[in-house]
């Protein structure tokens, strides 16, 4: 076998090995695709209200309304003890708890938005 013969057979394995790996490619893409498709399906039957939890939530109401009572009641003592211990205190904490939940929501919103928009612009 001369030199040029086994530079073309080496050619043609390596030729047979990238389409190996371009159908693998091609493949990981189409499950990717169908599996999205079947996710902005099942995300396109839920609405809008099912994913505003909190919005409609009675703590988060509830949570509005002590924060307007300590707005429109300024504080004049002096918090003697912990300070764990102070209603302000805990409205403050459970405030910070209920923003990380509206941040969580809102990326929620942003994902069925965006699932819902790319199976539209899929089908048109």
């Amino acid at each position: 076998m001369s030199l040029a013969d086994e530079l073309l057979a080496d050619l043609e394995e390596l030729g047979d090995e990238l389409g190996d790996q371009e159908n693998d490619q091609q493949e990981d893409q189409i499950m990717e695709a169908t599996e999205g498709l079947s996710e902005a399906t099942s995300l396109q039957s839920q609405s809008v209200v099912a994913l505003a939890q909190l919005a409609n939530s009675d703590r988060l109401q509830h949570m509005i309304e002590l924060i307007d009572t300590y707005l429109e009641d300024p504080r004049s003592e002096r918090v003697i003890g912990p300070v764990e211990a102070d209603p302000e205190y805990q409205l403050i904490v459970d405030s910070n708890n209920i923003l990380v939940e509206i941040d969580n929501e809102i990326s929620k919103w942003i994902h069925y938005v965006c699932v819902v928009y790319a199976y539209t612009l899929i089908i048109c």
